[in-house]
């Protein structure tokens, strides 16, 4: 069973850094300078899969770790620990499940399914949502959220480039501040 939001221990002012894997971590544009990347062929239950993985990244996640909570919230759910969090050097992470078999799933607001998910497992926390799918509908919420429930910051992602430096600086300058007024 995989670790929750809700099996983190009480108390960590960090806010949730929720990791999308595919277009964010996984570029999605094939044609960028393959020096930056290193390429991995995975092979799950559910097929054979290429990702590309910044050199860079690895460090990267370990230092946005000082400001925030990492949290994988990714069609990839549980399977992200067992075939990404190794080639990332990092522990197992919180998962967000966002299964979209549920009957009757759908949101009629027009936002990312994964608002649902968000929703229900982050409770409270604030967070900082990394998205390659995000419409202004999903800014607009994570825009209300932001004055009704916790800080919130979402970040969206460029797919064909997927997380750069500039998004590291960005999340690390809000992130103190959120653990700063904390």
């Amino acid at each position: 069973m995989p670790m929750t939001v809700g099996d983190l221990p009480p108390g960590d002012p960090r806010p949730l850094l929720l990791l999308d894997v595919d277009g964010v971590l996984n570029p999605i544009n094939r044609s960028q300078n393959a020096k930056l990347y290193a390429a991995h062929r995975i092979e799950t239950s559910t097929g054979i899969f290429k990702v590309r993985l910044r050199h860079e990244l690895a460090d990267w996640l370990f230092e946005l770790t000082e400001y925030y909570v990492p949290v994988w919230c990714t069609m990839w759910n549980e399977q992200a620990n067992t075939f990404l969090a190794p080639l990332l050097e990092l522990p197992d992470l919180p998962v967000i499940e966002c299964c979209y078999s549920r009957k009757g799933f759908g949101r009629a607001d027009g936002c990312h399914d994964k608002v649902t998910f968000i929703e229900e497992q982050a409770g409270s926390r604030p967070l900082a949502w990394l998205d390659d799918e995000m419409t202004r509908k999903d800014l607009d919420w994570a825009y209300l959220r932001n004055q009704r429930v916790a800080p919130t910051k979402f970040m969206p992602v460029s797919s064909p480039a997927g997380l750069q430096r500039f998004h590291v600086d960005r999340l690390m300058a809000w992130g103190e501040e959120v653990v700063s007024h904390g």
